[in-house]
């Protein structure tokens, strides 16, 4: 099988035996695919092709490890600091969370756009925070903010509320509140809006998407946090 021009986002690089390099990427077309590209790292002018680039690829195979007859880069979003550790974070949400071969057409403008956002001055955490809401909702793993779970009984700003994997929001009695997993039910209507103007909606938003993607990353732990928790500052708190 043969694929020509597909819109394609780097999302990894590592070298393949002597001179070739495999590469993952996310494509609008076929989503996230993974391929092999000879003569990559020959010659006096190697192939540049690096995480954050994007442009149009081209390959042949029908395996889960396809042959890159081209790529050709258009642009690479360009990150600094806290915000390229952010970028890489959103590159690892993609390459463990995204299934081989599947087309995910809003989720790839998503990742476009949140890597665009980074490369400005936009506040990290809500940038963030919007595109893990999103990478849930494009997966099928949407949240309804707005109901319990069960009966579907409204959400109530002055309950509290805890969050349980495959049903939802429950309330909790009073006599149970002051655990770290309850949630306001105004904090819930904001998230409904992606309103993250409060910071105790940003603080309860990122425990509760790191939840949600718990079950799709797998026990392994990211390596995009660890390299941010080694890291001499340490000053990003947002992933």
């Amino acid at each position: 099988m043969r694929e020509n021009d597909l819109a394609a986002l780097v999302l990894h690089v590592r070298p393949y035996q002597e001179t070739s390099g495999m590469v993952q990427f996310f494509t609008r077309e076929h989503g996230r695919l993974v391929g092999v590209k000879k003569g990559m790292r020959r010659g006096r002018n190697p192939v540049s092709i690096q995480p954050f680039s994007y442009g149009r690829l081209s390959y042949v195979g029908r395996s889960n490890l396809v042959t890159i007859t081209q790529y050709d880069p258009e642009g690479r979003y360009e990150m600094h600091g806290d915000h390229l550790s952010a970028g890489f974070y959103v590159l690892e949400l993609l390459t463990r969370c995204v299934t081989e071969r599947q087309s995910e057409p809003g989720l790839f403008k998503a990742a476009c756009d949140v890597l665009a956002a980074l490369q400005s001055t936009s506040p990290l955490a809500p940038t963030l925070r919007k595109f893990e809401a999103r990478l849930l909702s494009e997966l099928g793993y949407g949240i309804d903010y707005l109901h319990e779970a069960g009966e579907g009984r409204a959400i109530l700003a002055q309950e509290r509320y805890r969050w349980v994997a495959g049903q939802g929001f429950q309330r909790i009695d009073e006599n149970a509140i002051g655990s770290v997993d309850d949630l306001p039910g105004w904090v819930l209507h904001a998230l409904s809006e992606q309103d993250y103007s409060r910071p105790e909606t940003l603080r309860c938003a990122k425990h509760l998407y790191q939840k949600a993607l718990s079950p799709l990353l797998g026990s392994a732990p990211l390596i995009s946090r660890e390299m941010v928790r080694a890291s001499s500052t340490g000053t990003l708190r947002h992933v």
